[in-house]
Order: C-alpha cells, then structure tokens, then sequence
C-alpha cells in the first residue's frame, strides 16, 4: 500500500526508486498522540498509511483532519527547519517513518525540490479552501495540485478563458466583462 501511496505522489518516478522509501519502518501512534510538534525540530518524515491525524495550529482554532496519503513533516524535513504545525493521531495511526536526510536525499537524487515546493503552495491554499478544504482526500488534493498551473497576472491585462478549465483566484481582484461591453 506503501509503494502504491508514493507512486500517487510522485507519478513520474520510476517505482524501483520507489523502493527506497517504502523499505522503512512502520510505527504505530495512538489517538491523541503528538507525532509531531509545531516549532520542534523532527529527525523524521511520516507517510500516513492509516488512520486519521489533525493538523493543529497555534495561531488558529482552525483544525483539519488528514488522512491516509499525507506526509508530515515533508517540507520542514528537506529544510532542516522545525515543523511548522502539530500533528496529532485522531485514531489509530500507521505510518512510515523515514529519516529526514533519507528523502533529501531522495528528493535531490530525483529533481524534485521545485515540484514539492509547487505542490505544497497549491495543497495550502486548497486545504484553506471550504471547497477543497477537509472534505477531500490529500491524494486527490495532490492529484488536484499537480494538474494546476500558477499564473501571475499584470493588472490591466484581458484575459480570454478556457470554458473546458476552472480557473481559481488566489489573490487580487478581476473584473468580469462580458462580450466586450
């Protein structure tokens, strides 16, 4: 199921380098125990393979609910930072457990720095979002980043717009014209 997660993630890596990061242990965590802790530097990455694990911030009440497919600590892993959110097992929990200097490793070796940067950019702003938010699945939610391109628009500028696409404002204002009025 493992290999099967990570292939979903990184979709356009060959699944014998896959290997590299599935050959881990898998540990348990039990409701309501911290898997990680905001502002605490971490040795590890998590793939969550079951279970469900709340995202907690401290400048927020806003908590949101994770599910199988996410990995925590992803990108304060690669930076060598702490993590920037708690993690918390809501149910029973079983994950992965990957050093930090592994996937950096694994990330470099694969080019895959930009695309991770990319997506979690994307994966923020959506799980902020109350139509992209808790109610869908961080592997679609990936599947739904990796397919958006990010476009800076100039003030002033007419855009023509594709009715096959849905396009998503993430900051700014437009103004609707319709046939040229």
């Amino acid at each position: 199921f493992a290999h099967e997660l990570f292939c979903a993630y990184f979709p356009e890596i060959e699944h014998y380098k896959i290997n590299m990061l599935t050959n881990h242990p898998i540990v348990q965590f039990n409701p309501e125990n911290i898997i990680l802790k905001e502002a605490e530097p971490h040795e590890y990455v998590y793939l969550i393979l079951t279970g469900t694990v709340t995202l907690l911030q401290s400048n927020s009440s806003i908590k949101h609910q994770l599910s199988a497919g996410i990995l925590l600590g992803e990108l304060s892993g690669l930076c060598q930072l702490p993590s920037i959110h708690t993690y918390r097992a809501a149910s029973f929990v079983y994950a992965i457990k990957i050093s930090n200097d592994l996937y950096r490793h694994f990330v470099e070796e694969n080019n895959l720095s930009e695309r991770i940067d990319k997506l979690y950019q994307i994966r923020a702003f959506l799980q902020g979002s109350w139509l992209f938010g808790e109610g869908l699945p961080y592997l679609k939610q990936n599947k739904l980043a990796s397919s958006m391109t990010l476009r800076q628009i100039d003030q002033g500028t007419i855009l023509t717009l594709e009715h096959s696409k849905i396009y998503i404002l993430l900051t700014g204002t437009l103004q609707y014209i319709k046939n040229n009025e």
